[in-house]
């Protein structure tokens, strides 16, 4: 039985590249938090910008929503990189804790993050992104751009980041 090898990237080339990677999805999803923390290993050897986009929520999952509202309402605070950051850590349990207990895991004040979150705001954000993704006819699952080339099923931080490199 052969093992997959891994990609092999040129790491000066990487270093020297600028990727930006667009990550289309919910970090409540398993694939997602798995793809965000390889890549955030990656990161740290090259100049990788990430972006995150709300996509593909299902309509019968209040907490897919309320993970996309919290993230957005934080943008305002600014705290939405550790919003993003609790829920890739905590997945779905991160939901289950308290919003004093989040805010202050986020750095912000329980009262603005409440605020923030019954504004309006973040609902607009989420239907903005919900609706760009119908628009470009997204597929199910975690999508990713990097540097214009489109991953969607079955891959890897790694595969990613060696086709983005190698592109520019």
């Amino acid at each position: 039985m052969s093992k997959k090898q891994a990609p092999w990237i040129n790491l000066p080339k990487l270093r020297r590249s600028r990727v930006q990677i667009t990550l289309w999805g919910s970090p409540l999803w398993k694939t997602y938090r798995i793809f965000f923390r390889e890549m955030d290993v990656l990161a740290r050897d090259a100049r990788i910008v990430m972006q995150h986009h709300h996509h593909g929520l299902q309509p019968e999952d209040d907490g897919e929503l309320r993970c996309a509202e919290i993230i957005e309402a934080c943008e305002a605070l600014p705290a939405r990189r550790r919003a993003l950051l609790w829920f890739v850590a905590h997945g779905r349990a991160g939901l289950g804790v308290e919003i004093d207990a989040i805010s202050a895991e986020l750095q912000v004040a329980a009262l603005d993050l409440t605020q923030a979150i019954v504004s309006g705001m973040p609902q607009q954000r989420v239907a903005r992104d919900l609706d760009e993704a119908r628009a470009l006819a997204l597929p199910a699952g975690l999508v990713v751009v990097a540097n214009g080339k489109l991953f969607t099923g079955s891959f890897d931080a790694m595969t990613v980041l060696k086709s983005a490199v190698e592109g520019s």
